[in-house]
């Protein structure tokens, strides 16, 4: 059974893509960080800050891709709803 479709407010949504847009700076940001302090710790420069950064850019743009996949997806009106009388009065 379905839930019915509840309206959200304008804000929540902006915050939704907000808290979405940060974690993808995030993901581009962090791993390259991260492999950076492990070749200062392990002396593999710039190895591991390479690893780090091709990770991120993929990482950040699998989300980038999936938040505008998500975004440009129409809106689908559930026809299910419909009675059979309000069909055959479409037909006629």
């Amino acid at each position: 059974m379905k839930r019915p479709e509840q309206k959200k407010p304008p804000m929540v949504i902006a915050m939704q893509i907000a808290h979405e847009v940060t974690s993808i700076g995030v993901s581009f940001a962090l791993f390259p960080l991260l492999g950076y302090w492990l070749d200062s710790k392990l002396g593999t420069t710039p190895w591991l800050v390479i690893v780090g950064a091709i990770l991120g850019f993929v990482v950040g743009m699998t989300l980038l891709v999936d938040l505008s996949r998500r975004l440009n997806r129409p809106k689908t009106t559930d026809s299910s709803s419909r009675t059979s009388s309000e069909s055959d009065a479409k037909q006629k």
